[in-house]
């Protein structure tokens, strides 16, 4: 079953559209990496993952007892 599944998602920060109609499925066990330029929306897709943020569109199913660890890249 899958455990993380993104469907046309979208996300702006002040106007400026940083993912634009993502979708991607992420079964148990899978390994992948998240791989763009600066900027692109690598940081952002991992916080809708870890649902530290919401999107503005689109949806986020996460199937994951425990929940999703999220270590931040820059202290808060």
């Amino acid at each position: 079953p899958t455990q993380i599944t993104a469907s046309a998602v979208t996300k702006s920060y002040e106007g400026r559209t940083v993912l634009d109609g993502v979708s991607c499925a992420l079964p148990a066990g899978e390994r992948a990496g998240i791989v763009g330029e600066n900027g692109s929306g690598k940081t952002t897709l991992l916080r809708l993952f870890a649902g530290r943020e919401k999107p503005d569109g689109g949806e986020i199913v996460l199937h994951a007892e425990g929940g999703v660890g999220y270590l931040p890249q820059e202290e808060v």
